[in-house]
């Protein structure tokens, strides 16, 4: 059996975005964030557990990208840090072009 089979209804409320994992140490466990929409929603690694469920944006997230510290979504010409998948920390204006993709360079 999969490990997957029990969770695939996330896969029908998802989009085409690859989910982000993210390890956190204090948990001493990952999480699994995947983009829903215009608003993203972290699960738990173990047993893919509903955690939290980001505010809307306001147009659709078109990349998504982590570190260890945040989850960075491109949404139009705007990325948005979040912190714990409901806060937005910073938000990065001043692009030319619509966001494609995202890498960010730090520690992992």
């Amino acid at each position: 059996m999969s490990t997957f089979v029990g969770y695939k209804s996330v896969g029908f409320v998802s989009n085409h975005l690859p989910l982000q994992l993210r390890y956190i140490r204090p948990r001493g466990g990952y999480l699994v964030v995947t983009c829903v929409g215009n608003t993203i929603h972290t699960y738990t690694g173990e047993n893919f557990r509903l955690l939290t469920v980001g505010r809307p944006l306001d147009d659709e997230i078109l990349c998504m990208a982590a570190d260890a510290y945040h989850v960075y979504t491109g949404v139009g010409k705007k990325i948005y840090a979040w912190r714990r998948g409901t806060e937005i920390e910073a938000v990065y204006e001043g692009h030319v072009a619509n966001l494609i993709g995202l890498m960010p360079f730090g520690p992992h």
